[in-house]
């Protein structure tokens, strides 16, 4: 299949775009490089008025070759691969069609499990000690405490010193904890 080029508006035919997402300079006579933005999408460096600025690929395919509807603000990579720039993988769309396209929130829950952090809170194994009588109540995770009615930011606030007590405790990492009240 033929790749199909054209200017990008904007730009007074200095610069083209590709359907397969290739960005060309007619003013160096070359492809231009693309790096990764740090959010997993594909931008190049652009010069216009003298000054250089980043682009987004996917957004100089979308702008340069799909008509827009008044409402449609974002561009959805329909297959979820942000580094896929073709025209047959993007489309226009409103913020909460992107919001809510493919497996976005699966992956999001799937990051919340895995994550270190959500990992530790779910692992470290802490004690409450009641401020007035000195009872001592282990759980093997600040979670497993927030199911007993106490709050898991609390109870990790107040493991780290941010604050004294939580509901009546003070609270331990078990390992740290020598049975001072």
């Amino acid at each position: 299949m033929e790749e199909n080029w054209t200017h990008i508006k904007s730009f007074n035919k200095e610069y083209m775009v590709s359907d397969k997402g290739n960005v060309w300079s007619n003013k160096s006579d070359k492809m231009l490089k693309q790096s990764d933005n740090g959010h997993g999408y594909l931008r190049v460096h652009l010069m216009k008025n003298g000054k250089t600025k980043k682009y987004l690929v996917h957004r100089l395919v979308a702008e340069t070759f799909l008509s827009k509807n008044s409402k449609d603000q974002c561009v959805n990579h329909i297959d979820e691969n942000r580094k896929n720039n073709c025209l047959s993988n993007l489309e226009w769309c409103t913020y909460k069609h992107n919001a809510n396209h493919g497996t976005k929130n699966i992956r999001m829950v799937k990051s919340r499990e895995t994550s270190l952090k959500w990992l530790r809170a779910q692992t470290i194994p802490v004690v409450g000690v009641n401020v007035k009588t000195g009872e001592c109540n282990y759980y093997k995770s600040m979670m497993e405490a927030e199911r007993n009615g106490f709050h898991s930011g609390h109870i990790s606030d107040c493991v780290r010193g941010i604050n004294k007590s939580h509901k009546g405790y003070k609270w331990f990492k078990q390992y740290e904890y020598k049975g001072v009240s």
